[in-house]
């Protein structure tokens, strides 16, 4: 976005009075009394100053969003059991769904529950299947 600072001398504008900060620049940025800043120009500035931040605002918040995004994928590459690193980076570049579930925070939350149940489950069916419970 480039800002105009072109200077008007319409008389219809009303001119800066000797007192403001922009009344000893002319065309060529210089000391003098030619070339002040009429109000409507110093309020065009003010509204591109105010897009500007506007712009810059959203702008940083584009890049917490991608900073976000690349832990998340940093963090889904990781396994809890070194052995399986191979199948799961296969699965990650094979599976569309697969790489996605993985992107979730709470992945690996779900992996441990899911586990720790299974193991307790097994325990009890091999109680079961060793003691021949119930008879």
């Amino acid at each position: 976005m480039q800002i105009d600072l072109k200077v008007k001398e319409s008389k219809e504008d009303k001119k800066i009075g000797l007192f403001s900060p922009f009344s000893a620049i002319n065309k060529k940025n210089q000391v003098g009394t030619k070339g002040l800043y009429s109000q409507n120009d110093l309020l065009k500035l003010k509204e591109q100053i105010s897009d500007l931040k506007n712009l810059n605002e959203s702008i940083a918040k584009q890049l917490e969003d991608l900073e976000y995004q690349a832990q998340m994928i940093q963090l889904s590459t990781k396994t809890t059991f070194f052995f399986f690193v191979k199948a799961h980076n296969f699965l990650r570049t094979k599976s569309k769904i697969y790489y996605k579930w993985h992107l979730k925070q709470n992945a690996s939350t779900v992996h441990l529950v899911v586990l720790v149940i299974f193991a307790i489950l097994s325990t009890i069916g091999a109680y079961i299947k060793l003691v021949n419970w119930p008879k």
